[in-house]
């Protein structure tokens, strides 16, 4: 699962998409929408890399974006651990 708080982070959204996801706690929270997110960081050469995230949750009250190192991989990104 991939989630952003910003509405900037979209390139498109889908306002009639609302998934609900359970937390740590017993508590649910519920997405505003759900969609597409590009963002273009550099490799270690300094050169630029797109990815384009899809199904990315919009969740505004989370206090950060969380990226899935699968769908990062999905995308063509190399994840190092």
């Amino acid at each position: 699962m991939n989630v952003s708080n910003d509405i900037r982070d979209f390139e498109t959204i889908d306002w009639s998409k609302h998934p609900a996801a359970a937390g740590v706690s017993t508590c649910s929270i519920k997405a505003s929408g759900v969609g597409t997110v590009r963002f273009c960081p550099t490799d270690v050469n300094g050169q630029v890399v797109p990815i384009i995230l899809t199904d990315v949750w919009f969740i505004p009250q989370q206090p950060h974006c969380l990226i899935s190192v699968s769908n990062l991989e999905d995308s063509g990104a190399i994840v190092e651990t």
